[in-house]
């Protein structure tokens, strides 16, 4: 058996995350100067007042998590400079946490000044594209200075068509260069006869997933973390993702699990912000990323939104550890995460060699060590 220095050791250099938000990940310090240059007065008297605030303690809703962002998106949306800032510094922090590779979600929406967030227009017109270029100057610093390689996963609202449309024309253009794939997020909107389909996929949004899987753009969405599973079931069949964000409610319906399981649907999961939004009750017997790890399901761990939980990547496999995942179920994530990401063909051949040369693991050995907990290592 391994020994857990063994794990510690290997865990420090070869960390991956796919799913990562860069609005919910700036430093409160970063986010309290911007405040104070901008002579923008936060609801709260001292930073640590601020910063407290911003973590939520005990399950909730996602509406109420997600609460902070209102404090102080006004401040980063269209201001260029803050943009590119929180870029960098949210892959420097990851660097530090021992991730090698990333991929970050964002929606350019929330951070263009096309339209300013009071309904007034824009001074400076801040582009969705302006947004992709400040974004990727900071990760490309980022990675000159830290070595960590982070890439775009560009997310747009499921309730606007017209977002969705830019944001693929984006994927597009810069397809195996900053962008990696497109994703959906926003929260899951409920029956409406408006929509196409009880789980509130607009037809057009619809069109333009199916669009970009024609394009052999990659796909993913948030899906499972508040709406049935039957919200998952739609996702996959309509949007034709290859990964879901989240998707703990999946597990409650065991057809559908097994079909995802069969598909090799990747599962973005994110220990934390699982309890914290209310998609897992805190008194579940058995949480669904133990359920997918003892299925050798496909998974990574993930921090979603570090802002917001006040934890890093070493807090998210205690939490898994807690629950009674083994270090060689995290271990394996990683390889999942590898093997799932959306790089190009031969950086992905490449990430998942450098996770080989770390572990120690060559030729025919490697699934023997995914399947039989490293006992060889």
């Amino acid at each position: 058996m391994c020994s857990p220095q063994f794990y510690q050791t290997k865990f420090s250099k070869s960390r991956i995350q796919l799913h990562i938000h860069l609005e919910c990940s700036p430093h409160a310090p970063t986010i309290w100067e911007i405040a104070q240059n901008n002579n923008h007065k936060l609801p709260f008297k001292t930073l640590d007042e601020f910063k407290k605030e911003c973590v939520t303690k005990e399950p909730s809703t996602l509406s109420n998590y997600l609460k902070p962002l209102a404090w102080y998106l006004p401040l980063i949306k269209g201001n260029c400079t803050a943009i590119e800032r929180i870029a960098y510094e949210m892959a420097e922090q990851q660097a530090r946490e021992g991730v090698v590779y990333s991929e970050v979600h964002y929606r350019p929406a929330n951070l263009a000044s096309i339209i300013r967030s009071d309904g007034l227009s824009s001074a400076e017109t801040v582009t969705y594209r302006m947004v992709l270029e400040l974004v990727t100057k900071g990760f490309q610093r980022a990675e000159q200075d830290y070595g960590i390689k982070a890439r775009s996963l560009l997310n747009c609202g499921r309730e606007n068509p017209d977002e969705a449309r830019e944001v693929l024309s984006l994927c597009e253009e810069f397809k195996d260069k900053s962008v990696v794939g497109i994703g959906l997020s926003g929260p899951w909107i409920g029956p409406n006869q408006d929509l196409e389909g009880e789980e509130g996929l607009r037809k057009e949004v619809i069109e333009v997933f199916q669009r970009a899987a024609q394009l052999g753009i990659h796909r993913t969405a948030h899906t499972g973390e508040a709406g049935p599973p039957s919200s998952v079931d739609r996702h996959v069949k309509f949007l034709h993702v290859e990964r879901i964000g989240h998707g703990y409610r999946a597990v409650d319906d065991e057809v559908l699990y097994q079909d995802l399981l069969k598909k090799g649907i990747h599962f973005e999961t994110c220990p934390h912000s699982s309890y914290l939004t209310g998609a897992v009750p805190a008194n579940c017997i058995k949480h669904p990323i133990v359920k997918l790890a003892e299925d050798s399901a496909d998974f990574s761990i993930n921090t979603d939104d570090p802002l917001f939980t006040g934890t890093t990547l070493d807090d998210e496999y205690r939490l898994l550890q807690k629950k009674g995942l083994k270090d060689f179920h995290i271990v394996r994530a990683n390889f999942n995460a590898a093997q799932s990401c959306f790089l190009p063909p031969q950086e992905k051949k490449d990430l998942f060699d450098h996770l080989k040369n770390v572990y120690g693991i060559t030729g025919n050995q490697f699934c023997n060590h995914l399947n039989n907990n490293f006992l060889t290592v």
